[in-house]
C-alpha cells in the first residue's frame, strides 16, 4: 500500500508555494509520492486568465523535474467535460484500491469545502493535509475543522505544521502581466517559459 499525497488545482502558474506545501507534506505525513494534478475546467473558478492546460502542464514538468518523490498526474485533464474533486477521487479509489490518498489544500479552500461538490461523499475518500495561509487565521482553522468532524462523518483533517504560504498565482500573474519583470516566488525555469512563450501578455 502506497501513501499518495494529491496536490490538485490550476498551477496558474505552479510557484514556489505549491512546492513547499508538496515538501511538507511529503515529509510530515511520511507520504511516498506527492502527484501534481492541474484542473481542466475547474468548476468554481470562472475566470478567463487560466492558461492552457498544455502551458499548465509544461510548467508544472519544469517546476518538479528536480524532485523524484514529485509526479504529474493527468487524470482530471484526460476526463470529458466538467471535473469534479469528488469524482477524481472516486475514480482514483477505484482504480488503486490498496493505496491511501492525502488531498493537500490550503487552509481557505478548507474553510470553503462545504461549497465544493457533495463534500459529505469527499470525507469519505480521502485523508485532508491543510497549510495555513495568510487570510485564514489558525484558530479559525482550527475551529473550523471540529465543526466539519461534528457535522460529518469518516472525517480526517491534518494541520500541517509550516510557516504560511505567502505567494498566491494571482499575484503572479498580474506581476507578469502588468509588469513584465521577475519574481523570486517563482522557478526559473517556470519563469522563463512564461515569459518566452507570453502565456500570460
Amino acid at each position: 500500500m502506497s501513501r499518495i499525497g494529491i496536490m490538485g488545482g490550476t498551477f496558474n502558474p505552479i510557484h514556489n508555494g505549491h512546492i513547499k506545501l508538496a515538501k511538507t507534506a511529503y515529509k510530515q505525513l511520511n507520504l511516498d509520492k506527492v502527484w501534481f494534478m492541474p484542473s481542466k475546467n475547474p468548476p468554481h473558478k470562472k475566470n478567463n486568465n487560466i492558461a492552457s492546460e498544455n502551458h499548465r502542464v509544461n510548467m508544472i514538468k519544469l517546476a518538479i523535474d528536480l524532485y523524484k518523490e514529485f509526479e504529474l498526474s493527468e487524470v482530471e485533464l484526460q476526463r470529458d467535460g466538467t471535473t469534479y474533486t469528488v469524482d477524481t477521487l472516486a475514480y482514483l479509489k477505484e482504480m488503486y484500491p490498496d493505496d491511501e490518498f492525502f488531498f493537500i489544500l490550503g487552509a481557505d479552500s478548507l474553510i470553503n469545502i462545504e461549497q465544493w461538490y457533495k463534500p459529505e461523499v469527499l470525507f469519505s475518500l480521502t485523508h485532508f493535509v491543510v497549510a495555513s495561509r495568510d487570510d485564514v487565521n489558525k484558530s479559525e482553522l482550527y475551529t473550523h475543522c471540529e465543526y466539519l468532524k461534528n457535522k460529518y462523518t469518516n472525517v480526517n483533517i491534518s494541520i500541517l505544521n509550516m510557516d504560511k504560504i505567502k505567494v498566491s498565482s494571482t499575484e503572479l500573474r498580474k506581476i507578469y502581466r502588468d509588469y513584465n519583470h521577475k519574481h523570486h516566488n517563482i522557478d526559473s525555469k517556470v519563469y522563463k517559459y512564461i515569459m518566452d512563450n507570453k502565456v500570460y501578455n
